[in-house]
């Protein structure tokens, strides 16, 4: 993401990393693949971490898929987008997250949230 955007990227904490100038936020999260025709990839996305993105429109969730390396930077407006209509968790401690679903169709990937499908394919790096 770093080479793409020609910017250097510093980790805040855990997933979250912004540039320099605080200016672009970035929340990296890694799925192993999943032999099921309607999950190739699950994600846990934190309201912690859909928080951090908030309020720039150019803020990017990446979605790596480990066993490939293929890597999507999701805009942050498009997650928006989709965020209310995934399952949801909360757990013991409080921590509350929502479920990214995607699957593989042919070379593209989707997300699937409440019976639709989000073609996250134009924003692979």
């Amino acid at each position: 993401m770093s080479a793409k955007l020609g910017l250097t990227l510093k980790r805040r904490r855990g997933s979250l990393y912004e540039a320099d100038d605080g200016d672009l936020r970035v929340v990296i999260s890694t799925s192993r693949r999943y032999n099921r025709s309607y999950q190739s990839y699950w994600y846990c996305f934190y309201d912690v971490q859909r928080e951090y993105l908030l309020g720039q429109p150019s803020n990017y969730l990446l979605l790596g898929a480990i066993d490939t390396g293929r890597v999507w930077a999701v805009p942050a407006t498009e997650v928006e987008r989709m965020a209310p209509l995934m399952n949801r968790t909360k757990r013991a401690n409080g921590q509350t997250y929502s479920h990214i679903l995607s699957k593989l169709v042919g070379t593209r990937c989707v997300i699937t949230a409440g019976g639709k499908e989000f073609d996250i394919s134009p924003y692979e790096i």
